[in-house]
């Protein structure tokens, strides 16, 4: 299988043209935004960063590979326990949960179980 740079609008842009995968919007998905290598320095911090701060920060990742796949082809997930390091769980579903505010029911619900339901055949 080819790589892709999945750090660059280009190589999101790649994916999208070349593939017809599912996709899985991790919190960490982009370069692994939550993870303490990339910048974000929550790690470093007293008090790890609201829903408010991850979403300032990384919504607009999230919106692009969104609008690149559609949202039948993107599900949410997390990569805990590792990302407690940077975050906490909840701070992160909340998270997701704002984010995914702007798109109708039937996108929420593709994004938080009816993507993984179908490509892992759960129901």
């Amino acid at each position: 299988m080819k790589n892709y740079d999945l750090t660059t609008v280009d190589g999101i842009k790649q994916v999208y043209e070349e593939t017809f995968l599912p996709l899985q919007v991790k919190e960490e998905w982009q370069a692994w935004l939550a993870m303490p290598d990339n910048g974000f320095g929550w790690e470093t911090r007293a008090e790890p960063p609201s829903s408010d701060e991850f979403v300032e920060a990384q919504a607009r990742y999230y919106h692009h590979t969104i609008e690149c796949f559609g949202a039948d082809c993107c599900m949410f997930e997390s990569n805990f326990p590792v990302d407690r390091l940077s975050l906490f769980y909840h701070v992160l579903w909340n998270g997701l949960k704002k984010i995914s505010a702007q798109y109708s029911e039937v996108d929420q619900t593709a994004l938080f179980s009816g993507t993984a339901s179908r490509v892992y055949k759960l129901a």
